[in-house]
């Protein structure tokens, strides 16, 4: 299960306080020397994935065009395709006002077109027609999930945790920690958790 992942990668990198200046001096790397030393050093740039500029991604991108088996034919990976095929279960949720990552639907292996907008839904790409990462056969046997969840990026309450928890994990679609009196603990973790990796991100 991922929650506002960048699947498809981010075609916008993060916007910076006027006087941010670490998050300045990373924006300015991230943008100039994006398919270079950003690559090995600043995780944004390692997402980034331009729909209008593919070729430059596909030949500068030393993580998401591998594991996304984007490089090419004679050197996708046939083990990651295989693996998410054998998984039982891929649910992915985005974030109905997701900001950090852009485009949200990126969530969904989405492809958007930065200039209309226009939305290409993963089942009508050619990485899922070809099948380059195994999601068209867990699709098939009925494993794919495609979920939203309102708010913004990493937004979770209480309850929208335990409705994961009671559909994705517990035996028989009931949730293994049903005791009201562990929820509040199990959300103010979890919550602190994912704050904490949200500001790591905005940092860079």
């Amino acid at each position: 299960m991922t929650l506002g992942s960048q699947h498809n990668g981010i075609s916008r990198f993060q916007a910076c306080a006027p006087r941010d200046w670490l998050c300045l001096g990373a924006g300015a790397l991230l943008r100039r020397n994006t398919w270079g030393l950003a690559q090995s050093t600043l995780v944004p740039a390692q997402y980034y994935r331009d729909p209008e500029q593919l070729e430059a991604y596909v030949n500068g991108s030393n993580w998401l065009a591998d594991i996304n088996n984007e490089k090419g034919k004679e050197t996708r990976n046939a083990t990651y395709a295989a693996n998410i095929a054998a998984l039982e279960t891929f649910a992915m949720y985005v974030f109905t006002e997701d900001q950090t990552v852009v485009p949200k639907e990126s969530g969904w292996f989405a492809e958007v077109n930065g200039t209309t907008g226009e939305v290409t839904h993963l089942r009508n790409r050619t990485l899922y027609g070809e099948d380059w990462l195994g999601l068209r056969k867990l699709d098939e046997k009925g494993g794919l999930v495609f979920r939203e969840m309102e708010g913004k990026h990493m937004e979770l309450d209480e309850k929208g945790l335990a409705d994961i928890f009671a559909e994705f994990f517990g035996p028989e679609g009931e949730a293994t920690m049903a005791d009201q009196q562990v929820w509040p603990a199990v959300t103010e973790t979890s919550q602190s958790a994912l704050q904490a990796v949200e500001e790591a991100w905005l940092d860079l």
